[in-house]
């Protein structure tokens, strides 16, 4: 009986410090990254011999900042940066790099340590290619996810996310790409309580 109740009073204590953390009008402040950093040299192998394929690199980065508008319901933007370089083995002439930069409202409802968020984004790139030359591509997205508060101190939450987006890039020419997908991330937020 007595295990059942510190239990209880656990639970009870750490869901009540959690919620002056979704209370009205605490800032989260973070990022997260969906671990965008690769740096890959590829190559073939067959009986001819062994051919590079070139090396890639690419890297993203996430910041975001929220405000909560009522408890438990947030609202805020991340900003995605990114950059990513093909390099041909030498001997070929197809070299390219591309920035991008996309702006990503998003709203969270928070139940408990849980949260829903919903997202929609927009920016463009930019690419330089030795094979097509300098062009930029417009970019919109939307997504939906499912994430978890893992709280380290009384402010600082490491949180995975698990959720499924759409991005389109379409350039001044109409070429159009889509990806979808399932999305994985982790992220080190601050909540500032008022």
């Amino acid at each position: 009986m007595k295990k059942i109740t510190v239990t209880i009073l656990l639970a009870m204590a750490t869901t009540a410090l959690f919620a002056q953390f979704t209370g009205k009008g605490t800032v989260l402040l973070g990022g997260s990254s969906n671990l965008g950093f690769s740096s890959i040299s590829s190559e073939t192998k067959t009986s001819f011999g062994t051919y590079s394929n070139g090396k890639h690199t690419n890297f993203t980065i996430s910041p975001q900042a929220g405000y909560f508008l009522i408890d438990n319901l947030a609202i805020g933007a991340q900003i995605s940066l990114g950059f990513s370089k093909y390099k041909s083995p030498s001997g070929n002439v197809y070299n390219e790099s591309t920035t991008l930069i996309v702006l990503t409202p998003f709203l969270r409802y928070y139940y408990q340590k849980f949260y829903l968020q919903a997202s929609a984004g927009f920016g463009k790139s930019k690419s330089k290619s030795d094979y097509s030359g300098e062009y930029t591509s417009k970019i919109s997205s939307v997504g939906a996810a499912l994430g978890y508060v893992i709280l380290l101190s009384d402010q600082v939450g490491l949180e995975p996310q698990l959720g499924y987006s759409v991005t389109t890039s379409k350039d001044l020419n109409d070429n159009k790409s889509t990806d979808s997908g399932l999305t994985g991330s982790l992220g080190l937020f601050i909540y500032l309580a008022r």
